[in-house]
């Protein structure tokens, strides 16, 4: 039980990180509270999309694996080229720890 528990996280890590960095390069976003919750948007879609996509031509035990090796890949060389851009907070600390926690909430309930 633990270990697939562990390996969702990994998953849904995986995910987010790509769709994080996918967001920063190429909407050219540094506030964190948008980055967020397009980086859930953003890595899931593409995910479903690949999947579907490829499992016209290889199996799906091969394509799962596939796109989450090849989403590492990419969002590691787009931190490369994000590495120089800092992020920032465009609202008060107060309605981070709302939005945070609103967030969790959704992520947690969908």
């Amino acid at each position: 039980m633990f270990h697939s528990f562990f390996l969702a996280i990994i998953y849904f890590l995986i995910l987010f990180f790509f769709g994080w960095q996918l967001v920063r390069y190429s909407l050219k976003e540094n506030r964190i509270e948008y980055l967020i919750g397009l980086s859930g948007i953003f890595g899931v879609g593409f995910y479903i999309f690949l999947i579907n996509a490829l499992c016209h031509f290889i199996s799906i035990k091969i394509v799962f694996y596939l796109v989450l090796l090849l989403f590492f890949i990419l969002g590691l060389a787009l931190l490369y080229f994000n590495r120089l851009k800092s992020l920032e907070w465009g609202i008060n600390k107060k309605w981070r720890k709302i939005l945070l926690g609103a967030f969790l909430l959704l992520v947690v309930s969908s």
